[in-house]
């Protein structure tokens, strides 16, 4: 019994190795490129200081596809079918260091570059944006722009993110003592 769970400890340590190997494809903590995003604002007279960025990219999405294909649960399997059209994952918060009074107004200037907004939601203190950006005739990007008091919080997914569409649309997936399929 001890040597699989040696091997499988192995397995996972020579992985993250490798992982560390492939910068830029796996977990980067780093300033993320949100600098088409802040440029927008900044034209409008928005200041924003970087206060945490994370880029989830391929082989980590891979590997997280992997042990969520692993688990028999529907959830995971949910994940596993969602993470599969996503190939990177871009978090970025900031902190507003200056901004004018209408910034919440503001947040649509991010349309443009192939990103065109598809809801909109604003109330006393909180702005949101959801934008998508095709290309080829199929959806290629999802980014969500939240505005919170002074801090802003942006995520945007890359990939063929038609099937996470056909899941959200279908109110996810479900399994009738059968294959995982579409919910009707």
């Amino acid at each position: 019994m001890r040597a699989p769970a040696l091997g499988s400890l192995l397995v996972v340590l020579v992985l993250l190795a490798l992982l560390a190997l492939t910068t830029g494809c796996g977990l980067v903590v780093s300033n993320g490129d949100f600098s088409d995003e802040v440029r927008a604002l900044r034209r409008n007279g928005v200041e924003l200081a970087a206060e945490e960025s994370l880029h989830v990219g391929p082989v980590l999405m891979a590997l997280g596809r992997q042990f969520a294909s692993a688990e028999d649960d529907p959830d995971a399997e949910l994940a596993a079918a969602a993470m599969k059209a996503i190939s990177s994952v871009d978090v970025g918060v900031f902190r507003v260091t200056h901004a004018p009074a209408n910034i919440g107004l503001l947040l649509p200037s991010f349309a443009g570059d192939g990103w065109e907004p598809i809801v909109r939601m604003r109330s006393k203190t909180e702005n949101a944006q959801v934008l998508v950006r095709e290309k080829g005739g199929k959806l290629r990007g999802l980014m969500v722009a939240a505005l919170d008091g002074e801090e802003l919080t942006l995520v945007r997914l890359h990939g063929d993110l038609e099937p996470l569409l056909e899941i959200a649309v279908a109110g996810g997936l479900t399994r009738d003592d059968g294959p995982l399929q579409f919910a009707d």
